[in-house]
């Protein structure tokens, strides 16, 4: 019988693989030439990029059945674009 993880294992193990499946998303979006975001100086609070991603799903109900990791990827580039990805 396995020993169940402890809470700050967990908390760990959850953020590596929130980071490491965030990389890798920006990584395949880079591939595939999508635009990336830029978060303004001084960063962003997760309960902010949270408001964020439930603007956008709420605004974008089609998109509802694509991938999470996608889908909040879509919304920091709509919120926070690149300055080279602004539109003049």
């Amino acid at each position: 019988m396995e020993v169940p993880a402890a809470p700050a294992e967990i908390s760990c193990t959850s953020y590596l693989q929130g980071f490491v499946d965030g990389f890798s998303l920006e990584q395949a979006r880079a591939d595939a030439g999508l635009p990336p975001f830029c978060f303004p100086l001084g960063s962003v609070s997760v309960t902010q990029a949270r408001l964020i991603v439930q603007r956008y799903l709420k605004d974008h109900p089609w998109n509802l059945h694509k991938d999470a990791g996608f889908l909040i990827s879509m919304a920091l580039v709509d919120a926070f674009p690149c300055p080279s990805s602004k539109s003049n």
